[in-house]
C-alpha cells in the first residue's frame, strides 16, 4: 500500500533498476507498457539511472528497442534502490512526521521543499491515513504505535535512512543473540543477513520507543501468536539473554511480528519440511476461513495436483505477513502484472 504513494518517477526508476539488475537486458517498449508510460519517459529514466550510477555500472548499451546494463557485482540491488528511494520527497517527509515533527514549515525548510510541494505531500499523507482508517483532525493524524514502527522500519529499509532508529550496541548484541537462539532451537533456521538487519532494527526501535509510547495488539492477534511455537520460543529466549532488552507483554508481540514476517533458509531438507508442516498447521490449518481462501485460490487458478505443495509454500509467507497488518507496509521488490496476470489478480 505504501508504494502507491511514492512518486511515479521514483517508482519507475526503482522498477527499471530491479529489472536491469536481475535480467541485464530489457525491452523499452515492454517497460513502457508495464509502467503506463511512453518510451520517451522510459529513455529519460534510463538516462537518469546511467547518470546516478556512473561508478556502479560496468557496461551500458542502448539501442532503439532495448537497454543492456551490467552493474558492478560488488554492489547489491538494495544499495542501488535505496539511493533512488532517498530522492522520494514523500518518504522523507513521512519519516519526519512519524518521528514527531508535525510542523510542516520546518519540514519544508529541512528538506528544501517549496510551500506548495510540502502541502501537496501533506495532503497525500492525510489521504494515506484516511485509506488506512486512522482517526485524524485537520491538524494531526492518530497513527497507532505499531503502525508507526512498521512505517519507520519500512522507510529505513526503502531509503537506508536509519535516523529514526538510534543504534545501541548492547541492544543490537541482545537482538543478535535472540536471533541465534531461534535459529538453534527451531528446525535449524538460518535468517539471511538482510532479514537479520530488519529484526535487529525493529528491536532497537522497540527499546527506544517502549518506555514512552505504549503499543497494543488485538486479543485476536495475541491468541493467534500464543498458539505458535515461535512465540513460546521467543518468550523463553528473551529470558535467557545475557544483555536484557525492554520487553513487557505487548513488546514481546511486536518482537514476534518481526520474526514471524521474515524469510529464512535451512540447509537440512528434512528439518525444513518439518518446519513447514508446523508453521502451516499453526497459520493455516488451524483457521477454517484461511483454509477456505486457499481452496478458492486453488480452484480459481486451476492449480494442478503436482503443484499443490508449491501453492502452499507461496501462500504461507503471504498469510504470515498479514498478522498485525505488517504486509501493508513491508518493503519488497516491485512486481507489476501483465494483462493476463491482472485479470487473475
Amino acid at each position: 500500500m505504501l508504494k502507491r504513494y511514492i512518486e511515479k518517477n521514483i517508482f519507475r526508476q526503482v522498477y527499471l533498476c530491479q529489472q536491469l539488475y536481475q535480467k541485464k537486458r530489457i525491452s523499452i517498449q515492454l517497460m513502457a507498457e508495464r509502467l503506463n508510460a511512453c518510451t520517451v519517459t522510459i529513455n529519460n529514466d534510463l538516462d537518469l539511472l546511467k547518470e546516478t550510477f556512473g561508478q556502479e555500472i560496468a557496461t551500458f548499451e542502448r539501442t532503439r528497442d532495448t537497454c543492456f546494463i551490467a552493474f558492478d557485482s560488488t554492489y547489491s540491488l538494495l544499495e542501488l534502490t535505496q539511493r533512488i528511494y532517498r530522492r522520494s520527497d514523500f518518504l522523507r517527509v513521512l519519516n519526519e512526521y512519524l518521528k514527531g515533527n508535525t510542523h510542516w514549515a520546518e519540514i519544508a525548510e529541512k528538506e528544501f521543499l517549496s510551500t506548495s510541494k510540502i502541502y501537496q505531500i501533506r495532503k497525500d499523507i492525510f489521504t494515506f491515513a484516511k485509506e488506512l482508517g486512522y482517526p485524524y483532525s485537520s491538524h494531526a493524524i492518530d497513527f497507532p504505535e505499531k503502525d508507526i514502527r512498521y512505517l519507520l522500519l519500512a522507510i529505513s529499509r526503502y531509503t537506508g535512512d536509519a535516523s529514526a532508529i538510534p543504534f545501541n550496541k548492547m541492544i543490537a548484541t541482545a537482538a543478535e543473540e535472540l536471533i541465534t537462539y531461534v535459529e538453534e532451537h527451531f528446525f535449524a533456521r538460518a535468517y539471511p543477513e538482510n532479514e537479520r538487519e530488519i529484526i535487529i532494527s525493529g528491536i532497537l526501535l522497540s527499546s527506544q520507543r517502549a518506555r514512552c509510547f505504549a503499543i497494543h495488539f488485538s486479543e485476536e492477534e495475541k491468541q493467534m501468536a500464543q498458539q505458535t511455537p515461535l512465540f513460546a520460543l521467543l518468550q523463553t529466549g528473551v529470558k535467557k539473554l545475557t544483555s536484557s532488552i525492554f520487553t513487557n507483554e505487548e513488546e514481546l508481540y511486536f518482537i514476534y511480528s518481526l520474526f514471524n514476517a521474515r524469510n529464512y533458509t535451512c540447509n537440512n531438507y528434512e528439518l525444513l519440511q518439518k518446519d513447514f508442516e508446523v508453521v502451516y498447521q499453526n497459520h493455516i490449518k488451524r483457521y477454517p476461513e484461511i483454509e477456505r481462501l486457499l481452496q478458492q485460490l486453488r480452484s480459481s487458478l486451476e492449480i494442478p495436483a503436482e503443484n499443490e505443495l508449491l501453492l502452499k509454500k507461496a501462500f504461507l509467507p503471504f498469510i504470515r505477513s498479514t498478522w498485525a497488518n505488517l504486509q501493508l507496509f513491508q518493503p519488497d521488490l516491485i512486481y507489476l502484472k501483465d494483462r493476463h496476470q491482472l485479470q487473475t489478480y
